[in-house]
């Protein structure tokens, strides 16, 4: 299995607060594991790090390749290049654009327009454009959401602007895909559907999968291993059913131990 991420020793702090210490995992390709603990855990903070948005002052974040490249200094946009994508607890879409323009936004990195035949519009960027509306149509239908393409993102709710959010993610053709809290709000059975489809996907492309989520159901039904964190530090890894037999782990986690 190719490793996609691997962490080391990843250590984030803000101000006197100790937000990550000493967290290290890798994923490999095809692969899903879920990041598990209470609010204020630092999961989000680990997604934050490895795609840019804050900066370990420790420890190693390398993306896997030939060859690797060590992620530590590299700006965000440099890290999408290299395949990394992320959906986020708030959804942040483009203002009041509409969803199909939303999703197709993701793919416009995929692409290798000429400044040009953008300009006036030739006979490439319209290939372009449209092999992108195609493919971000069939991504609302898998989802759902084909009757939503011309409708405001301000008009969805919000757990139809995560599973947005989710498409336009996947238009970029991640070779790390990292969803944060992407089930929430959503029913039961737009729970299977997005467990289906994200399944299928990453059957289809391999791409190494991070989830964070409070719902033990889903993060079974997902991952197959976990991180656990406790305060930013590591409590536990493993299979997920192995992780959350154990008591220091539900104690953490629910705030109370079981026989």
């Amino acid at each position: 299995m190719a490793e996609v991420i691997a962490l080391t020793g990843v250590c984030v702090r803000f101000g006197g607060v100790q937000a990550l210490d000493g967290v290290s995992f890798t994923v490999g390709a095809g692969e899903s594991l879920s990041l598990i603990g209470p609010n204020g855990a630092g999961k989000t903070t680990v997604l934050n790090a490895i795609s840019g948005f804050v900066r370990p002052h420790a420890g190693s974040i390398v993306a896997g390749g030939s060859p690797p490249v060590q992620l530590l200094r590299a700006p965000a946009h440099r890290r999408a290049s290299l395949g990394i994508a992320r959906t986020f607890q708030n959804s942040r879409l483009f203002g009041d654009m509409r969803v199909l323009d939303q999703v197709m936004c993701g793919g416009f990195g995929t692409t290798r327009p000429r400044p040009l035949g953008t300009l006036a519009r030739g006979p490439r960027f319209l290939r372009d454009d449209e092999a992108l509306r195609v493919e971000a149509l069939e991504m609302l239908e898998a989802l759902d959401l084909a009757d939503a393409w011309a409708r405001p993102i301000s008009a969805l709710p919000s757990g139809h602007r995560k599973l947005v959010d989710l498409a336009r993610a996947l238009m970029s053709r991640p070779r790390l895909l990292m969803l944060d809290e992407i089930a929430a709000g959503l029913s039961g059975e737009e729970k299977q559907r997005l467990l289906a489809f994200v399944d299928a996907r990453r059957e289809r492309d391999s791409f190494a999968l991070i989830v964070i989520e409070h719902d033990l159901d889903f993060i079974r039904a997902i991952a197959t291993r976990a991180v656990v964190l406790d305060h930013g530090r590591p409590l536990a890894s493993g299979s997920v059913d192995d992780v959350l037999a154990r008591a220091d782990v539900l104690q953490a986690y629910v705030g109370e131990a079981v026989a």
